[in-house]
Formats: structure tokens, sequence, C-alpha cells
């Protein structure tokens, strides 16, 4: 074989090993799941044809009347301790996500609605481990919520259904 030959087929050589090195590195570097096991999911679903007050250790939490609206509160428990909670409120359309831990591990929700854009929430993109964000769904228009435990929606969690 000629040298150059064997210059070609170690560059080609070095050239595949390169990219199952690299393949095998991106496979590797997905995001971790932030708990194992998954936290304990407790969901609750009110009509808000009148206020509701929920208790619980972070703020408690209160649903101002939205007739025709259907509240959801997905609260997120790991090891018996409270991670997180997120709660969607018909009236004002808002979405509450907070991280109660702050303790770098994390979660995701995805909400959905026939007529807005799909829209991919993390409580570490607000300050202090609270993100409030502002819907503008249309009253009546269903809202959808998945919780996740990893990016990518993967490791599903938790889903709820509330009505805007």
């Amino acid at each position: 074989m000629s040298g150059s030959r064997r210059v070609a087929r170690r560059i080609a050589t070095a050239a595949v090993g390169t990219g199952l090195v690299a393949g095998s590195v991106l496979a590797l570097t997905s995001p971790a799941q932030a708990y194992s096991p998954n936290p304990d999911v407790n969901t609750i679903r009110l009509s808000t044809n009148s206020s509701h007050q929920l208790d619980d250790p972070v703020d408690g939490t209160y649903f101002k009347k939205d007739t025709g609206g259907t509240a959801v509160k997905i609260e997120l428990r790991h090891q018996g301790k409270y991670v997180g909670k997120i709660e969607f409120h018909p009236y004002g359309e808002l979405l509450y996500i907070y991280d109660t831990r702050a303790d770098g591990d994390s979660f995701y929700v995805k909400v959905q609605s026939p007529h807005a854009e799909m829209l991919r929430l993390n409580p570490m993109m607000g300050s202090n481990g609270l993100l409030v964000k502002n819907l503008s769904y249309g009253e009546g228009d269903p809202v959808y919520l998945t919780v996740y435990d990893s990016t990518y929606d993967r490791d599903q969690i938790a889903v709820a259904t509330g009505i805007a």
C-alpha cells in the first residue's frame, strides 16, 4: 500500500472515530433528571364559579372568581418535602410556577392552548424560583399543562387541564 493511501486511510479512520466519540458525548450530556424517583404529585382542579382558598407551605393559593373557568394547582413533593407547585388562575389567565427548594434541581412545564403558541417554561427562568406568566388566552379556551422532570419533553410527571 502506498504512503498516500495509508495516510488517507488513517485520516478516514480518525474521522470515523472522532464522529463516534462526539456522538457518545452528545448522548451522555443530555440534561440529567432532576428528581429520582419522580416527585409525588397532587393535582387539584376547581371550578372558579366562586373563589377558593387553598393552603400550602409556600404562600397559600387564592383563586378568584371567574365564571366558567377551571383553576389548576399541581403540587410536587420529593421525599416528603415540597419542591414546587404550578398554578393556573383563570382570572387574568395567569400561570405561576414555583421552585420552592432552590436546590439546583428543577422541573419543566409545557403550556398549550388551541389558539396560542406552545410555551416551555422553567421556574428558574423567573426570579427567586418563581415565574409568573400572563397567558392572555381567550375566555373558555382549554389550557393544557404538562410537567416534566427533564427538558425535551421527557419523563412526564403530571398532566392537567384548566379552562381560561
